[in-house]
Protein backbone atom coordinates (compact mmCIF):
# COMPACT_ATOMS: atom_id res chain seq x y z
CA UNK A 1 0.00 0.00 0.00
CA UNK A 2 1.31 3.44 -0.92
CA UNK A 3 2.08 5.65 2.08
CA UNK A 4 -0.13 8.26 2.72
CA UNK A 5 2.41 10.84 2.50
CA UNK A 6 3.63 10.05 -1.01
CA UNK A 7 4.47 12.81 -3.00
CA UNK A 8 2.21 12.97 -6.04
CA UNK A 9 3.46 11.77 -9.54
CA UNK A 10 3.38 15.07 -11.42
CA UNK A 11 5.33 16.64 -8.26
CA UNK A 12 7.51 14.08 -7.81
CA UNK A 13 8.15 14.02 -11.83
CA UNK A 14 8.45 18.09 -12.01
CA UNK A 15 11.27 17.79 -9.15
CA UNK A 16 13.25 15.06 -10.76
CA UNK A 17 13.21 16.94 -14.29
CA UNK A 18 14.16 20.30 -12.42
CA UNK A 19 17.23 18.63 -10.60
CA UNK A 20 20.42 19.27 -11.80
CA UNK A 21 22.19 17.07 -14.18
CA UNK A 22 25.42 16.01 -12.16
CA UNK A 23 28.69 18.13 -13.44
CA UNK A 24 30.14 15.11 -14.17
CA UNK A 25 27.68 13.25 -16.69
CA UNK A 26 27.44 16.89 -18.20
CA UNK A 27 31.24 17.01 -19.02
CA UNK A 28 31.47 13.46 -20.11
CA UNK A 29 28.64 13.99 -22.69
CA UNK A 30 30.35 16.70 -23.79
CA UNK A 31 33.54 15.02 -24.52
CA UNK A 32 31.77 13.98 -27.84
CA UNK A 33 31.08 17.09 -29.00
CA UNK A 34 34.61 17.92 -28.11
CA UNK A 35 35.98 15.15 -30.79
CA UNK A 36 33.25 16.04 -33.00
CA UNK A 37 34.36 20.20 -33.04
CA UNK A 38 37.94 19.11 -33.23
CA UNK A 39 37.73 17.03 -36.04
CA UNK A 40 35.52 18.83 -38.09
CA UNK A 41 37.09 22.37 -37.58
CA UNK A 42 40.50 21.10 -38.05
CA UNK A 43 39.06 19.20 -42.09
CA UNK A 44 37.65 22.69 -42.16
CA UNK A 45 40.88 24.86 -41.32
CA UNK A 46 43.22 22.94 -43.47
CA UNK A 47 42.05 20.25 -45.10
CA UNK A 48 41.19 21.38 -48.43
CA UNK A 49 44.05 23.17 -48.71
CA UNK A 50 46.02 19.96 -47.75
CA UNK A 51 44.53 18.18 -50.58
CA UNK A 52 45.49 21.13 -53.02
CA UNK A 53 48.61 22.10 -52.02
CA UNK A 54 50.07 18.98 -51.10
CA UNK A 55 48.56 16.11 -52.13
CA UNK A 56 48.27 18.26 -55.52
CA UNK A 57 44.19 17.27 -56.54
CA UNK A 58 42.79 20.19 -58.37
CA UNK A 59 40.90 22.57 -56.57
CA UNK A 60 37.15 21.88 -58.06
CA UNK A 61 37.52 17.75 -57.42
CA UNK A 62 39.00 18.62 -54.15
CA UNK A 63 36.27 20.70 -53.04
CA UNK A 64 33.79 18.41 -54.39
CA UNK A 65 35.01 15.36 -53.24
CA UNK A 66 34.65 16.62 -49.76
CA UNK A 67 31.41 17.68 -50.06
CA UNK A 68 30.32 15.00 -52.07
CA UNK A 69 31.39 12.15 -49.28
CA UNK A 70 30.03 13.96 -46.54
CA UNK A 71 26.58 14.34 -48.11
CA UNK A 72 26.85 10.63 -48.77
CA UNK A 73 27.46 9.54 -45.44
CA UNK A 74 25.05 12.39 -44.04
CA UNK A 75 22.01 10.78 -46.18
CA UNK A 76 22.15 7.78 -44.17
CA UNK A 77 21.98 10.25 -40.64
CA UNK A 78 18.18 9.71 -40.33
CA UNK A 79 18.11 5.92 -41.00
CA UNK A 80 20.91 6.03 -38.27
CA UNK A 81 18.89 8.20 -35.90
CA UNK A 82 15.76 6.24 -36.46
CA UNK A 83 17.47 3.00 -35.66
CA UNK A 84 19.58 3.98 -32.32
CA UNK A 85 15.58 5.52 -31.63
CA UNK A 86 14.90 1.22 -31.61
CA UNK A 87 18.59 0.00 -30.42
CA UNK A 88 18.74 -1.68 -26.77
CA UNK A 89 21.65 -2.87 -25.13
CA UNK A 90 22.78 -3.16 -21.69
CA UNK A 91 24.90 -0.01 -22.14
CA UNK A 92 20.93 2.14 -23.68
CA UNK A 93 20.64 3.11 -26.74
CA UNK A 94 22.83 5.86 -27.55
CA UNK A 95 26.14 5.00 -25.61
CA UNK A 96 27.04 2.28 -27.77
CA UNK A 97 27.19 4.57 -31.20
CA UNK A 98 29.46 7.40 -29.75
CA UNK A 99 32.05 4.48 -28.63
CA UNK A 100 32.41 2.60 -32.47
CA UNK A 101 32.24 6.39 -33.77
CA UNK A 102 35.49 7.18 -31.65
CA UNK A 103 37.10 4.51 -33.89
CA UNK A 104 36.05 4.95 -36.81
CA UNK A 105 36.85 8.80 -36.24
CA UNK A 106 40.36 8.11 -35.03
CA UNK A 107 41.57 5.45 -38.12
CA UNK A 108 39.50 7.58 -40.94
CA UNK A 109 41.21 10.47 -39.82
CA UNK A 110 44.75 9.02 -40.03
CA UNK A 111 43.87 7.96 -43.33
CA UNK A 112 42.85 10.71 -44.25
CA UNK A 113 46.03 12.92 -43.93
CA UNK A 114 48.41 10.19 -45.34
CA UNK A 115 46.74 10.63 -49.07
CA UNK A 116 50.13 12.62 -49.95
CA UNK A 117 52.19 9.16 -49.58
CA UNK A 118 49.97 8.10 -52.90
CA UNK A 119 51.82 9.31 -55.83
CA UNK A 120 49.80 8.28 -58.66
CA UNK A 121 46.88 11.47 -58.95
CA UNK A 122 43.80 9.39 -60.22
CA UNK A 123 44.15 6.79 -56.67
CA UNK A 124 44.92 9.66 -54.82
CA UNK A 125 41.23 10.64 -55.85
CA UNK A 126 39.95 7.48 -54.84
CA UNK A 127 41.41 6.99 -51.51
CA UNK A 128 39.95 10.42 -50.78
CA UNK A 129 36.95 9.37 -51.54
CA UNK A 130 37.12 6.94 -49.69
CA UNK A 131 38.78 8.31 -46.73
CA UNK A 132 36.19 10.80 -46.51
CA UNK A 133 33.76 8.77 -46.55
CA UNK A 134 35.08 6.45 -43.61
CA UNK A 135 34.94 9.80 -41.77
CA UNK A 136 32.18 11.30 -42.41
CA UNK A 137 30.86 7.95 -41.07
CA UNK A 138 32.49 8.15 -37.82
CA UNK A 139 31.58 11.37 -37.11
CA UNK A 140 27.52 10.55 -37.66
CA UNK A 141 28.15 7.77 -35.26
CA UNK A 142 29.26 10.02 -32.70
CA UNK A 143 27.37 13.33 -33.59
CA UNK A 144 23.42 11.73 -33.76
CA UNK A 145 23.56 10.14 -30.48
CA UNK A 146 24.96 12.80 -28.65
CA UNK A 147 22.09 15.30 -29.70
CA UNK A 148 19.77 12.83 -29.21
CA UNK A 149 20.93 12.82 -25.58
CA UNK A 150 20.77 16.10 -25.10
CA UNK A 151 16.44 15.82 -25.50
CA UNK A 152 16.60 12.92 -23.18
CA UNK A 153 18.66 13.84 -20.31
CA UNK A 154 16.26 16.57 -19.13
CA UNK A 155 12.94 18.39 -20.18
CA UNK A 156 13.90 21.47 -17.72
CA UNK A 157 13.74 24.60 -19.70
CA UNK A 158 16.60 25.91 -17.38
CA UNK A 159 19.05 22.70 -17.00
CA UNK A 160 18.62 22.42 -20.92
CA UNK A 161 20.42 25.54 -21.35
CA UNK A 162 22.71 24.78 -18.99
CA UNK A 163 23.46 21.40 -20.44
CA UNK A 164 23.73 23.11 -24.17
CA UNK A 165 25.82 25.25 -22.75
CA UNK A 166 28.28 23.07 -21.77
CA UNK A 167 28.45 21.21 -25.65
CA UNK A 168 28.63 24.65 -26.69
CA UNK A 169 32.02 25.56 -24.44
CA UNK A 170 32.89 21.75 -25.67
CA UNK A 171 32.89 23.20 -29.28
CA UNK A 172 34.18 26.16 -28.37
CA UNK A 173 37.43 24.37 -27.03
CA UNK A 174 37.71 21.98 -30.14
CA UNK A 175 37.16 24.55 -32.36
CA UNK A 176 40.33 26.75 -31.17
CA UNK A 177 42.42 23.14 -30.98
CA UNK A 178 41.15 21.87 -34.39
CA UNK A 179 41.16 25.81 -36.51
CA UNK A 180 43.75 27.43 -34.20
CA UNK A 181 46.19 24.85 -33.15
CA UNK A 182 46.21 22.85 -36.07
CA UNK A 183 47.37 25.87 -38.29
CA UNK A 184 49.77 26.52 -35.62
CA UNK A 185 51.18 23.38 -35.77
CA UNK A 186 51.66 23.05 -39.31
CA UNK A 187 53.70 25.93 -38.92
CA UNK A 188 55.89 24.69 -36.66
CA UNK A 189 55.97 20.64 -37.21
CA UNK A 190 58.81 20.86 -40.17
CA UNK A 191 58.33 19.34 -43.16
CA UNK A 192 54.79 19.76 -44.67
CA UNK A 193 54.45 16.23 -44.75
CA UNK A 194 55.70 15.59 -41.39
CA UNK A 195 53.69 18.35 -39.94
CA UNK A 196 50.00 16.93 -41.53
CA UNK A 197 50.97 13.37 -40.44
CA UNK A 198 51.56 14.72 -36.92
CA UNK A 199 48.43 16.30 -36.38
CA UNK A 200 46.39 13.35 -38.01
CA UNK A 201 47.99 11.07 -35.46
CA UNK A 202 47.07 13.69 -32.72
CA UNK A 203 43.66 14.20 -33.48
CA UNK A 204 42.92 10.80 -33.79
CA UNK A 205 44.40 9.76 -30.25
CA UNK A 206 42.00 12.45 -29.21
CA UNK A 207 38.87 11.74 -30.64
CA UNK A 208 39.27 7.92 -29.49
CA UNK A 209 40.17 9.19 -26.11
CA UNK A 210 37.27 11.52 -26.18
CA UNK A 211 34.59 8.83 -27.19
CA UNK A 212 35.60 6.46 -24.78
CA UNK A 213 35.18 9.18 -21.79
CA UNK A 214 31.81 9.69 -23.15
CA UNK A 215 30.85 6.08 -22.81
CA UNK A 216 32.00 5.52 -19.91
CA UNK A 217 31.27 9.30 -17.88
CA UNK A 218 27.62 8.94 -19.25
CA UNK A 219 26.78 5.75 -18.00
CA UNK A 220 23.99 6.97 -15.20
CA UNK A 221 22.63 9.68 -17.58
CA UNK A 222 19.27 9.82 -17.35
CA UNK A 223 17.78 8.39 -20.65
CA UNK A 224 14.10 8.09 -22.53
CA UNK A 225 12.83 4.42 -23.89
CA UNK A 226 11.78 3.50 -27.17
CA UNK A 227 7.68 3.67 -27.49
CA UNK A 228 5.50 2.20 -29.90
CA UNK A 229 6.90 4.39 -33.22
CA UNK A 230 8.51 1.75 -34.49
CA UNK A 231 5.49 -0.12 -36.06
CA UNK A 232 5.02 3.68 -38.13
CA UNK A 233 7.10 2.73 -41.93
CA UNK A 234 9.98 5.37 -42.19
CA UNK A 235 8.55 7.46 -44.75
CA UNK A 236 5.65 8.49 -42.54
CA UNK A 237 7.93 8.99 -39.93
CA UNK A 238 9.79 11.18 -42.07
CA UNK A 239 6.46 12.80 -42.71
CA UNK A 240 5.41 13.54 -38.68
CA UNK A 241 9.07 14.84 -38.52
CA UNK A 242 7.98 17.31 -41.74
CA UNK A 243 4.79 18.37 -39.40
CA UNK A 244 7.14 20.19 -36.55
CA UNK A 245 6.92 23.63 -37.98
CA UNK A 246 9.61 25.02 -35.40
CA UNK A 247 11.86 22.49 -36.38
CA UNK A 248 11.45 22.88 -40.09
CA UNK A 249 12.30 26.45 -39.45
CA UNK A 250 14.92 25.40 -37.01
CA UNK A 251 16.89 23.38 -39.72
CA UNK A 252 16.27 25.87 -42.26
CA UNK A 253 18.26 28.10 -40.67
CA UNK A 254 20.51 25.52 -39.78
CA UNK A 255 21.20 24.84 -43.66
CA UNK A 256 21.54 28.24 -45.24
CA UNK A 257 23.71 30.14 -42.54
CA UNK A 258 25.66 27.04 -41.59
CA UNK A 259 26.76 26.89 -45.65
CA UNK A 260 28.04 30.29 -44.93
CA UNK A 261 29.87 29.21 -41.67
CA UNK A 262 31.54 26.58 -43.57
CA UNK A 263 32.35 28.88 -46.52
CA UNK A 264 33.99 31.32 -44.31
CA UNK A 265 35.90 28.78 -42.24
CA UNK A 266 36.99 26.99 -45.27
CA UNK A 267 38.01 30.56 -47.05
CA UNK A 268 40.19 31.61 -43.70
CA UNK A 269 42.99 29.83 -44.69
CA UNK A 270 43.31 31.81 -48.19
CA UNK A 271 42.01 34.66 -46.89
CA UNK A 272 45.03 35.20 -44.55
CA UNK A 273 47.60 33.68 -46.72
CA UNK A 274 46.62 35.47 -49.83
CA UNK A 275 44.19 38.57 -48.28
CA UNK A 276 46.25 39.66 -45.83
CA UNK A 277 49.36 37.98 -46.29
CA UNK A 278 50.40 36.76 -42.95
CA UNK A 279 51.71 33.65 -41.92
CA UNK A 280 49.63 29.96 -40.95
CA UNK A 281 50.79 30.94 -37.47
CA UNK A 282 48.58 34.02 -37.52
CA UNK A 283 45.79 32.06 -38.97
CA UNK A 284 46.13 29.86 -35.62
CA UNK A 285 46.46 32.90 -33.79
CA UNK A 286 43.23 34.40 -35.65
CA UNK A 287 41.37 31.19 -35.19
CA UNK A 288 41.74 30.85 -31.61
CA UNK A 289 41.21 34.45 -30.64
CA UNK A 290 37.37 33.66 -32.28
CA UNK A 291 37.15 31.09 -30.08
CA UNK A 292 38.37 33.18 -27.05
CA UNK A 293 35.90 35.70 -27.89
CA UNK A 294 33.04 32.95 -27.84
CA UNK A 295 34.09 31.49 -24.48
CA UNK A 296 33.99 34.22 -22.66
CA UNK A 297 31.16 35.83 -24.06
CA UNK A 298 28.80 32.00 -23.78
CA UNK A 299 27.52 33.17 -20.20
CA UNK A 300 26.10 36.27 -21.25
CA UNK A 301 24.24 34.89 -24.48
CA UNK A 302 23.00 32.28 -21.58
CA UNK A 303 21.74 35.00 -19.42
CA UNK A 304 20.28 36.97 -22.08
CA UNK A 305 18.32 33.74 -23.50
CA UNK A 306 16.89 33.27 -20.22
CA UNK A 307 15.63 36.83 -19.81
CA UNK A 308 14.81 37.99 -23.29
CA UNK A 309 14.25 34.54 -24.57
CA UNK A 310 16.16 32.69 -27.46
CA UNK A 311 15.08 34.33 -30.44
CA UNK A 312 15.66 37.99 -29.60
CA UNK A 313 19.44 36.85 -28.63
CA UNK A 314 19.48 34.96 -31.58
CA UNK A 315 18.73 38.02 -33.74
CA UNK A 316 21.55 39.92 -31.87
CA UNK A 317 24.43 37.65 -32.19
CA UNK A 318 23.83 37.47 -35.92
CA UNK A 319 23.26 40.96 -36.39
CA UNK A 320 26.72 41.06 -34.63
CA UNK A 321 28.31 38.73 -36.82
CA UNK A 322 27.13 40.42 -40.16
CA UNK A 323 28.43 43.47 -39.09
CA UNK A 324 32.08 42.22 -38.10
CA UNK A 325 32.61 40.41 -41.16
CA UNK A 326 31.69 43.40 -43.36
CA UNK A 327 34.36 45.00 -41.95
CA UNK A 328 36.82 43.44 -43.62
CA UNK A 329 35.87 44.24 -47.00
CA UNK A 330 38.36 46.94 -46.99
CA UNK A 331 41.44 44.82 -45.63
CA UNK A 332 44.46 44.26 -46.93
CA UNK A 333 47.68 43.35 -46.19
CA UNK A 334 48.29 46.80 -44.41
CA UNK A 335 45.65 45.68 -41.79
CA UNK A 336 47.40 45.90 -38.20
CA UNK A 337 47.65 42.88 -35.63
CA UNK A 338 45.43 45.12 -33.36
CA UNK A 339 42.60 45.08 -36.13
CA UNK A 340 42.66 41.57 -36.46
CA UNK A 341 42.84 40.56 -32.96
CA UNK A 342 39.70 43.13 -32.42
CA UNK A 343 37.82 41.33 -35.31
CA UNK A 344 38.76 37.76 -34.60
CA UNK A 345 37.30 38.48 -30.76
CA UNK A 346 34.00 39.97 -32.02
CA UNK A 347 33.48 37.30 -34.62
CA UNK A 348 33.85 34.62 -32.15
CA UNK A 349 31.36 36.15 -29.77
CA UNK A 350 28.60 36.56 -32.37
CA UNK A 351 29.75 33.57 -33.73
CA UNK A 352 29.14 31.40 -30.35
CA UNK A 353 26.13 33.29 -29.93
CA UNK A 354 24.45 31.74 -32.83
CA UNK A 355 25.58 28.57 -32.25
CA UNK A 356 24.35 28.29 -28.64
CA UNK A 357 20.76 29.48 -29.48
CA UNK A 358 20.50 27.50 -32.11
CA UNK A 359 21.88 24.63 -29.97
CA UNK A 360 19.62 25.54 -27.42
CA UNK A 361 16.20 25.36 -29.52
CA UNK A 362 16.75 22.40 -31.12
CA UNK A 363 15.86 20.13 -27.76
CA UNK A 364 12.66 22.37 -27.53
CA UNK A 365 11.86 21.50 -31.34
CA UNK A 366 12.18 17.89 -30.19
CA UNK A 367 9.82 17.91 -27.34
CA UNK A 368 7.74 19.84 -28.66
CA UNK A 369 7.09 16.65 -31.34
CA UNK A 370 6.61 14.44 -28.38
CA UNK A 371 3.91 17.11 -27.36
CA UNK A 372 2.08 16.79 -30.67
CA UNK A 373 2.59 13.00 -31.07
CA UNK A 374 3.02 10.95 -27.67
CA UNK A 375 6.28 9.85 -29.56
CA UNK A 376 9.70 9.26 -28.57
CA UNK A 377 11.66 10.25 -31.47
CA UNK A 378 14.90 12.10 -30.65
CA UNK A 379 17.53 9.75 -32.78
CA UNK A 380 15.63 10.45 -36.07
CA UNK A 381 15.32 14.22 -35.35
CA UNK A 382 18.57 14.10 -34.17
CA UNK A 383 19.91 12.82 -37.74
CA UNK A 384 18.02 14.74 -39.49
CA UNK A 385 19.21 17.75 -37.80
CA UNK A 386 23.13 15.99 -38.70
CA UNK A 387 22.04 15.65 -42.15
CA UNK A 388 21.24 19.24 -42.31
CA UNK A 389 24.05 20.35 -40.39
CA UNK A 390 26.14 18.08 -43.09
CA UNK A 391 24.63 18.95 -45.64
CA UNK A 392 25.25 22.80 -44.89
CA UNK A 393 29.38 22.51 -43.84
CA UNK A 394 29.56 20.38 -46.98
CA UNK A 395 27.93 23.20 -49.71
CA UNK A 396 29.80 25.67 -48.23
CA UNK A 397 32.84 23.48 -49.03
CA UNK A 398 31.45 22.34 -52.63
CA UNK A 399 30.83 25.98 -53.33
CA UNK A 400 34.64 26.78 -52.61
CA UNK A 401 35.87 24.48 -54.70
CA UNK A 402 33.62 26.04 -57.67
CA UNK A 403 34.62 29.49 -56.89
CA UNK A 404 37.94 28.69 -56.90
CA UNK A 405 37.84 26.45 -60.00
CA UNK A 406 35.97 29.30 -62.00
CA UNK A 407 38.07 32.16 -61.15
CA UNK A 408 41.52 30.10 -61.87
CA UNK A 409 42.58 29.03 -58.47
CA UNK A 410 46.16 27.53 -58.89
CA UNK A 411 47.23 24.05 -56.93
CA UNK A 412 50.43 22.73 -55.79
CA UNK A 413 52.13 20.31 -53.92
CA UNK A 414 54.82 22.31 -51.72
CA UNK A 415 52.11 23.23 -49.02
CA UNK A 416 53.24 27.30 -49.66
CA UNK A 417 51.98 29.89 -50.98
CA UNK A 418 51.49 30.23 -54.80
CA UNK A 419 51.37 32.89 -57.33
CA UNK A 420 47.57 33.53 -57.77
CA UNK A 421 45.80 35.30 -60.95
CA UNK A 422 43.90 38.66 -59.59
CA UNK A 423 40.54 37.37 -60.44
CA UNK A 424 41.63 34.31 -57.29
CA UNK A 425 42.28 36.93 -55.17
CA UNK A 426 39.14 38.62 -55.47
CA UNK A 427 36.93 35.86 -55.63
CA UNK A 428 38.78 34.69 -51.84
CA UNK A 429 38.45 38.60 -50.42
CA UNK A 430 35.00 39.41 -51.51
CA UNK A 431 33.49 35.80 -50.70
CA UNK A 432 35.13 35.97 -47.23
CA UNK A 433 33.51 39.02 -46.53
CA UNK A 434 29.83 39.19 -48.48
CA UNK A 435 29.16 35.63 -47.15
CA UNK A 436 28.38 36.02 -43.57
CA UNK A 437 26.62 39.15 -44.33
CA UNK A 438 24.40 37.63 -46.55
CA UNK A 439 23.60 34.63 -44.17
CA UNK A 440 22.86 36.77 -41.31
CA UNK A 441 19.98 38.60 -43.49
CA UNK A 442 18.28 35.39 -44.04
CA UNK A 443 18.70 34.11 -40.94
CA UNK A 444 17.26 36.92 -39.35
CA UNK A 445 14.42 36.69 -41.73
CA UNK A 446 13.74 32.88 -40.90
CA UNK A 447 13.64 33.45 -37.39
CA UNK A 448 10.69 35.27 -37.38
CA UNK A 449 8.51 32.30 -38.30
CA UNK A 450 10.35 29.94 -35.43
CA UNK A 451 6.84 29.99 -32.67
CA UNK A 452 8.23 28.40 -29.18
CA UNK A 453 8.74 30.63 -26.15
CA UNK A 454 10.10 29.74 -22.93
CA UNK A 455 6.40 30.27 -21.69
CA UNK A 456 4.86 27.79 -24.01
CA UNK A 457 7.59 24.75 -23.37
CA UNK A 458 6.97 25.59 -19.75
CA UNK A 459 3.24 24.96 -19.97
CA UNK A 460 3.98 22.31 -22.78
CA UNK A 461 5.81 20.54 -20.34
CA UNK A 462 3.53 20.54 -17.09
CA UNK A 463 0.45 19.60 -20.28
CA UNK A 464 3.18 16.70 -20.92
CA UNK A 465 3.17 15.16 -17.22
CA UNK A 466 -0.57 15.76 -16.15
CA UNK A 467 -1.15 13.80 -19.22
CA UNK A 468 1.04 11.05 -18.88
CA UNK A 469 0.17 11.25 -15.10
CA UNK A 470 -3.66 10.29 -16.42
CA UNK A 471 -2.35 7.64 -18.85
CA UNK A 472 -3.31 9.42 -21.73
CA UNK A 473 -1.35 10.70 -24.99
CA UNK A 474 -0.82 14.62 -24.96
CA UNK A 475 -3.63 16.59 -27.43
CA UNK A 476 -1.83 17.44 -31.01
CA UNK A 477 -1.39 20.44 -32.04
CA UNK A 478 -1.19 21.65 -35.26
Amino acid sequence: MASASAIPPALAREDAAAARIPLSIRLGWGQASLVLSILTNMVNAVFLRYLTDMVGLPSGFAGSAVAGAALAAAAAHPLVGSFSDRFNSRFGRRRPFILAGGVVCALSTIGAFSLHHIHALQWAMVFTVLALLAFGAGLALVLIPTIAMSAEMTDDVDERMRLVSVRVYMMAIGGFAGSSLAPVLLSVGGSPAFSYTLLAWLAGAIALAGCTLCFFMTRNAHATHETAHEAIPLGKRLRLVGENRPFVVLITIKFLFWTGVAMTNGMSAYFTLYVLKVSDAWLGIYNGLKIAGWILALQFWVWLAARKGKKFSFNLSVIMYGLVYATWLFAGPEVSSADIVVRALLGGIALGGVGFNVQAMLPDAIQYDHYRTGLRREGIFSGIYSLIESAALSSGIMLIGMLFASAGYVSGTSGLRHVQPESALEMIHYSYVLTPVICSIIAIVGIRFYGLDRAEMVAMTREEHRAEDEGQMPMARP
